[in-house]
């Protein structure tokens, strides 16, 4: 039973669903902070942005991957063509799509998806002949990755309704980027010395583990006061009571990394990952307790 479960979970994973469906999580509660009718096409497309894009990255860092994590660098090797080819077809029917039915959203479509190649794929010519990605870039990296999701969830339901921009759509951007923010720079503690030996140099390999939740610990904290200020001045919807619970959620994990009792990669993989999904089961708490 145990070997299934953990079958299950490799394949949720490894092939990017896990973190595609909590980013669709993540779609659906900007969607009802926002006063939005819920409908399928902004979920879908959070969920298929992502997953063309994480399974590109995936197989652009096959050498990093193979210093991290080599069980899933194992896995890649196995089936990542097959990831590969149906990444790229998911991305091409979601371009179709919007080209003849969302063409108002189509500009932001590309420029999220040329945001994530351009983070996976030496795109950028040096003087010294040789080309880098975004992923290469102290802090951008981190940077690339938290706008690239707030934009495909966030601006993307925003954009499919033509709704104009709020204060309370640049408030629940912030906070979905801070977000992201904090999880990305958690995996760069777990990738640390694949990331060095590749010539990254991410937040953790400059200012060391202790430093790097130092400053988590810090974003998370600024985080939660924040948006507990915009509650207690009713400047949100009041199911944002739940969704800040997330906080805590994340001191728990940036607590629980490195400790000898918390395995690194459950921890990334489905704790981090899953505090999307997360946010979107508050959101729905949320909405049944204040409706």
């Amino acid at each position: 039973m145990k070997k299934h479960f953990q079958l299950v979970l490799d394949w949720l994973v490894y092939t990017n669903v896990w973190h595609s469906m909590g980013l669709a999580s993540v779609s659906y509660m900007s969607m009802v902070f926002l006063h939005l009718p819920i409908v399928v096409t902004p979920l879908v497309s959070s969920f298929a942005i992502f997953f063309v894009l994480y399974n590109v990255n995936r197989t652009t860092d096959s050498s990093e991957d193979a210093k991290n994590y080599p069980r899933r660098a194992a896995f890649s090797r196995k089936y990542g063509k097959a990831l590969f080819y149906t990444s790229t077809l998911f991305g091409l029917v979601l371009l179709t799509f919007y080209v003849f039915k969302e063409v108002h959203s189509l500009s932001l479509l590309i420029f999220i998806l040329a945001l994530g190649l351009a983070y996976s794929i030496p795109l950028f010519p040096t003087f010294k002949g040789s080309s880098f990605r975004l992923k290469d870039i102290l802090l951008i990296k981190n940077v690339t990755v938290a706008l690239s999701l707030t934009l495909g969830t966030t601006f993307l339901a925003t954009s499919y309704y033509s709704a104009p921009l709020t204060f309370n759509s640049l408030l629940l951007g912030i906070f979905i980027f801070t977000t992201v923010l904090i999880n990305t720079i958690i995996f760069d503690l777990r990738d640390v010395s694949g990331d060095m030996g590749s010539h990254i140099t991410t937040i953790p390999a400059f200012l060391g583990t202790k430093k790097t939740k130092q400053l988590l610990y810090l974003l998370n904290t600024w985080l939660f006061l924040s948006m507990s200020c915009f509650l207690i001045l009713e400047q949100t919807p009041k199911f944002l009571y739940f969704v800040n619970l997330n906080c805590l959620y994340a001191y728990f994990f940036i607590y629980a990394f490195g400790k000898p009792w918390m395995d690194t990669n459950f921890l990334c993989d489905i704790i981090v990952d899953g505090e999307y999904i997360l946010i979107g089961i508050l959101t729905f708490a949320g909405t049944l307790v204040f409706s």
